[in-house]
């Protein structure tokens, strides 16, 4: 075995010698080319080209600040589209305005932080493509060139190139620590002789020095032996062990339930091409598609507002600064049409500031004007722009800006003044396309590209001026994410059908850039990678050095075949959430059948990881084949769908005809040709997302069982998201009253809600608990005990899961609780005996106060008496005054409850009776007749007066001289004598207690009777002890019950008061 691997390395030897002298010979020719003498190599396949086999370098071109010159043919001119870079066209500098050139020659350059890195680059550069470089020394220092047939770059939207491919010729010198490098750009079918000149002008260069000869040597032949491209490696897909083992402290990213519903963005129009801008707060969202907006203050639950940019293109992007306001860019003036403020014969890119939170855009701006043709023509499509969200800029918000010179490389812009004034243009390195932005929370911008097979990363400074170019962050950038394999099967036979333009102004693998929201250096990318015919799988890789160094990339989908396109990433939470359009529902009768994916990748112990969190988004597979709003690019596009026929063109002629490519369908008149066109875009060139707060906002397009294609928004929480508690509840209460404490629990800057939470209410040394309804809100009762006074009451959410905790208060004011008094003691009262004085204290008029002092006075003024009394369990509080001597007549009683820390002061009052007994015996009235005018006293008081007993004796007259207690109560009984004898007094009070008797009789000389009831006379003048002059009165008041009535030693219920007859 090993005679057989030594025979094998002598082999392999052998034949890189041959291929070293090779490549010696073809410096050789090419060191011909130097002097400026271009010898014919050959014809090369197409139509005929002008001969150019003579032509000699005679113009030079001098890069004086890089001390760098090379030489052009005559007849040929310069131009310089942007401080940054240079080109040489093939039309003289006096027709450049009118001319259009079939070859240009793009001239840029970087600085790298050493000559080593900028050879390294070189390497770079020849992994590209798979078509290979051939390395040689220009100018003394190392370089390549590459000469293959590429797809010429199409713009998005304005007219497409009618030479739908070109040759591209890329030359490329590390010269030093300056990294040099030319894009040719020829037509399809040039000829051998002019691939030679092209060539030849890249083996022109010379710089200020030369290399050491062995050592440029050295670096070449470790060049040439460096492997060429291979296929992007596989993404690793993490172990189920790996890929759920996460640090302690970190949480596992997930989606839930949409924050609200699904929203259909009806006013937005047909297709896609879709991007998001959410202020800080995640309120104010923004939704943009060529050139229309939709906008919504809600969250994302409603999108009332709406608009349009006044451009006549598209490729709209958005971007929200620190200072609050949104930015909408668009291109504008393309296809002949243009409005100010373009300039006529100019191409821009417009953007509009929004100092309405995204209801309104303000004027445009021009950031970027290409001129169509002369020295600085360029061509602009697909910008992107992005704002500081953190950072101001010196005046006001710094906005970035990157976007597609077609007739260059990508190219970036700055405003530090909220979109006021740009800065000069800065070209990106030679062959960079497709670029997307970021900036990161430390104010790096990032711009990710793609150029050829590599993804590439650069990153600028914060944007300070207007006044001059962007400059590049230290380290040496740009530098390669990865390699990559792009999207497959566009524009085939039997490849990928759906789309209105696959590949084709547009790159489906769509890489993208984020920055870590927790970790300015943390940066993302992600992008789509073909693997095999029928899968593309979603790759994320990272970067800890703020993008110098980069890990390999994790699969995020998982691991099932699908056809995977236009991916977008944004961070949250120290996570890269990615958006995708997926086709694991397509079959082979419907192999356009298309969802809407999401998924993640994050750190682990370190370790770039997937989230393992895949989840779908849409909710009916959309057919993509099934409507066609314009003419595919391509007729693959439509006749690659399963169900055919597919009327996708339109006839030459007749262009309101739809027709099917292949003529199963709908078929054009007589004449007419079926035709593609530039597309719509039915699906877009990209599709954004947005993450804000931990939460993730995705708008999609699909025409799943509509006329039109039409774009739905929905967001979701994926990590940790800050809440907001607001207070409902009650702010007052009466002590010891029931009160209800509520609160509501929403996504911080939107009116959704979070259920089943438990939210904690304090009021002073009291708390109660709810939990969170569909809405979001939470009650609980609480019954007060505390001293009434001023309070904060608090509503308190811990937090739980991904939702952040919050909380809130507002002032509460516990009031005293309010008492009322009734007043219940005696109120018809003699003289000279004891009052009983007593009343209730309630609160709420239900619930007795126990434990409070009540004032009892008796009367007014000087001589008014007074008590006290303690309510006891049942409210009730009494006193007794003894003796009470007070005026007769009318009169009041007060109870007064001063009040306390707790109960609010009361007071009752009651009118009282003030009367007198005689000092021995009482006179007496019948009970049936004792109302009224009576008669207690006189000669017919048995006629006069009515007993429920029978007829009283004729002999009494009214006087009862001994009761059996004195002063008489009810109850009571009493004896007299007939007649005067009685002793009946001389004279009367002026208001008189009288006994009421039931019954009396008569036994000898002793007559008796009984006291069911007592009752106050107001006796009438004219009374003497004689019967003869009788005694009259009116009864105003009753002291005590009838015999009906409990019989009591002492009175307690209120008085009646006998209504006059």
């Amino acid at each position: 075995m090993n005679k057989k691997r030594s025979g094998r390395q002598s082999a392999f030897f052998n034949i890189r010698v041959l291929i070293s002298l090779a490549f010696c010979l073809f410096g050789i020719v090419l060191s011909l080319f130097a002097a400026g003498v271009v010898p014919s190599l050959g014809s090369g396949g197409g139509q005929p080209q002008p001969n150019q086999t003579s032509k000699a370098l005679t113009k030079s071109l001098t890069i004086a600040a890089k001390g760098v010159t090379l030489r052009y043919p005559e007849g040929w001119s310069v131009g310089q589209p942007t401080l940054n870079s240079w080109v040489i066209q093939n039309v003289p500098a006096g027709k450049q305005a009118t001319a259009k050139p079939t070859v240009r020659v793009v001239i840029g350059y970087l600085e790298r932080t050493d000559h080593s890195d900028a050879v390294s680059q070189l390497e770079e550069y020849a992994k590209e493509f798979t078509q290979p470089s051939t390395f040689l020394a220009i100018g003394g220092w190392p370089a390549l060139q590459r000469v293959q047939l590429v797809k010429r770059p199409q713009p998005g939207n304005a007219p497409l190139f009618p030479d739908r491919n070109m040759v591209q010729i890329t030359t490329a010198v590390a010269a030093d620590n300056l990294l040099v490098r030319l894009e040719g750009d020829l037509p399809s079918n040039a000829d051998q002789q002019l691939k030679d000149l092209v060539l030849a002008i890249g083996q022109s260069l010379v710089f200020q020095s030369a290399g050491n000869p062995a050592q440029v040597q050295e670096e070449l032949n470790k060049l040439q032996s460096s492997p060429g491209r291979r296929d992007s490696p596989q993404a690793r897909v993490a172990s189920p062990e790996v890929a759920t083992k996460r640090s302690s402290n970190a949480e596992a990213p997930s989606a839930g339930a949409p924050i609200f519903p699904p929203v259909q963005l009806n006013n937005l129009g047909n297709n896609g091409e879709l991007e998001i801008a959410v202020s800080n707060n995640g309120t104010n969202i923004v939704v943009a598609k060529q050139s229309g907006f939709v906008t919504s203050n809600d969250g994302g639950q409603t999108f009332p507002f709406s608009g349009n940019l006044p451009v006549n293109d598209g490729d709209s992007s958005l971007a929200f600064g620190q200072s609050g306001n949104f930015y909408h860019a668009a291109l504008a003036c393309f296809g002949g049409s243009c409005a100010a403020p373009c300039p006529a014969n100019s191409n821009c890119v417009e953007v509009a500031a929004s100092t309405t939170n995204g209801q309104t855009f303000g004027a445009l701006v021009n950031a970027v004007v290409c001129p169509n043709s002369g020295t600085g023509a360029c061509s602009s499509d697909q910008e992107h722009i992005a704002a500081d969200r953190l950072n101001p800029a010196p005046g006001g918000d710094a906005v970035y800006m990157a976007f597609r010179d077609l007739s260059g490389s990508a190219t970036v812009t700055c405003s530090p003044d909220s979109g006021a004034t740009w800065a000069p243009t800065l070209a990106l390195e030679g062959g960079s396309d497709f670029p997307r932005v970021a900036v990161g929370s430390d104010g790096f911008f990032y711009v990710i590209y793609r150029n050829g097979g590599n993804i590439r990363l650069d990153k600028f400074n914060a944007c300070t001026t207007s006044g001059a170019q962007m400059t590049r962050a230290p380290g040496g950038f740009p530098f390669t994410v990865s390699a990559f394999n792009n999207f497959a099967g566009c524009e085939v036979a039997n490849g990928f059908g759906g789309l209105d333009r696959c590949n084709d102004g547009n790159i489906l693998s769509s890489p993208t850039v984020t920055v870590d929201d927790t970790n300015a250096n943390h940066v993302y990318a992600a992008w789509a990678n073909n693997t095999a015919a029928n899968n593309e799988n979603t790759l994320v890789a990272d970067s800890t050095d703020g993008g110098v160094n980069w890990r390999a990339a994790v699969t995020i989908n998982t691991n099932v075949a699908a056809r995977r396109f236009m991916p977008w990433a944004c961070a949250s939470g120290g996570s890269a959430f990615v958006t995708w359009y997926d086709r694991r529902a397509a079959t082979a009768t419907n192999n356009d059948l298309t969802d809407y994916f999401a998924a993640s990748a994050g750190l682990s112990g370190g370790n770039l990881v997937p989230n393992n969190d895949e989840f779908q988004i849409s909710t009916t597979s959309d057919p993509q084949c099934n409507l066609w709003p314009a003419a595919p690019r391509s007729t693959w596009d439509s006749e690659n769908c399963a169900v055919q026929p597919e009327n996708a063109g339109r006839c030459s002629v007749s262009t309101n005809i739809r027709c099917d490519f292949s003529g199963d369908g709908t078929q054009c008149p007589a004449g007419e040709t079926c035709q593609t066109g530039g597309g719509a875009p039915k699906y877009g060139d990209y599709n954004g997302n947005a993450c804000v707060l931990g939460r993730f906002y995705t708008v999609f397009a699909s025409g799943a069982g509509l006329a039109n294609v039409r774009d739905f928004f929905q967001s979701f929480v994926v990590t940790s998201t800050p809440t907001t508690l607001t207070y409902t509840g009650a702010t007052t209460g009466d002590y010891h009253d029931l009160v209800t404490l509520s609160a509501v629990l929403t996504l911080s800057g939107t009116s959704a809600g979070v259920a089943g939470q438990t939210i904690t209410f304090n009021l002073g040394a009291q708390s109660c608990a709810g939990v969170t309804d569909a809405a979001g809100a939470a009650s609980c009762d609480l019954t007060l005990n505390q001293i009434p006074g001023p309070y904060t009451v608090t509503a308190s959410f811990a937090g739980s899961g991904l939702f952040q905790a919050s909380n809130t208060s507002a002032p509460f004011t516990i009031t005293k609780e309010e008492t009322t008094l009734s007043y219940t003691g005696d109120t018809v009262i003699a003289n000279n005996t004891t009052a009983h004085l007593s009343g209730v204290l309630l609160e709420d008029g239900t619930v007795p106060i126990a434990g409070r002092t009540v004032v009892f006075t008796l009367g007014t003024g000087a001589t008014a008496q007074s008590c006290s009394g303690v309510t006891d369990g049942a409210g009730v509080a009494a006193c007794d005054i003894f003796p009470v001597n007070q005026p007769s007549g009318p009169g009041v009683v007060t109870a007064n409850f001063a009040g306390d820390d707790f109960y609010l002061p009361s007071s009752a009052s009651a009118t009282t009776i003030i009367f007198a007994f005689l000092d021995h015996g009482s006179f007496v009235v019948g009970d049936q007749t004792a109302t009224g005018t009576v008669e207690f006293w006189g000669h017919s008081w048995s006629r006069d007066n009515v007993l429920s007993g029978g007829p009283a004796p004729d002999s009494f007259k009214g006087f009862a001289a001994a009761i059996s207690t004195n002063p008489p109560v009810c109850g009571d009984t009493w004896t007299s004598r007939p007649g005067n004898s009685s002793r009946p007094p001389d004279t009367l009070p002026p208001l008189m207690g009288v006994v009421v008797s039931s019954s009396i009789t008569k036994s000898g000389s002793t007559i008796s009777g009984d006291v069911p009831e007592i009752v106050v006379v107001q006796p009438d003048p004219g009374y003497q002890p004689d019967p003869g002059h009788p005694g009259t009165g009116t009864v105003v008041a009753v002291y005590c019950p009838h015999a009906s009535s409990p019989h009591t030693t002492r009175p307690r219920p209120t008085p009646r008061l006998r209504p006059s007859p």
